[in-house]
C-alpha cells in the first residue's frame, strides 16, 4: 500500500500564497534556495520544501545596512580641502 504523499503546489499558487511573481518563484528554484520537484516539465514545490526554506529565511540574521558614505564622504572632502586653504 502506498503512503500517503505530503501536499504539493503548483509554482503559482506558491507566488500567489507569497505576494511574489512566479519568476521570483522559479528563481529561488533555480538558485536551490528553494527545493522542488520534477515530474516531467512540471515542477512541484512540497510544503516541507517551503517550511525548510522558511526556517532559513527567519534564522538568518538581516543583513546589515551599510552606512551611506556618500554625504559623509563629500563631507570629509569638503573638510579637507578647507585645511589645506588654511
Amino acid at each position: 500500500m502506498l503512503e500517503p504523499l505530503e501536499p504539493r503546489y503548483r509554482v503559482p499558487q506558491v507566488a500567489e500564497a507569497w505576494s511574489v511573481t512566479p519568476q521570483h518563484v522559479y528563481r529561488l528554484i533555480a538558485t536551490g534556495e528553494l527545493g522542488c520537484i520534477r515530474i516531467g516539465k512540471a515542477v512541484r514545490v512540497r510544503k516541507s520544501d517551503i517550511e525548510a526554506y522558511k526556517a532559513r529565511q527567519s534564522s538568518e540574521p538581516p543583513a546589515a545596512a551599510k552606512p551611506d558614505r556618500g554625504l559623509h564622504a563629500a563631507f570629509e572632502r569638503g573638510q579637507a580641502y578647507a585645511k589645506r586653504r588654511q
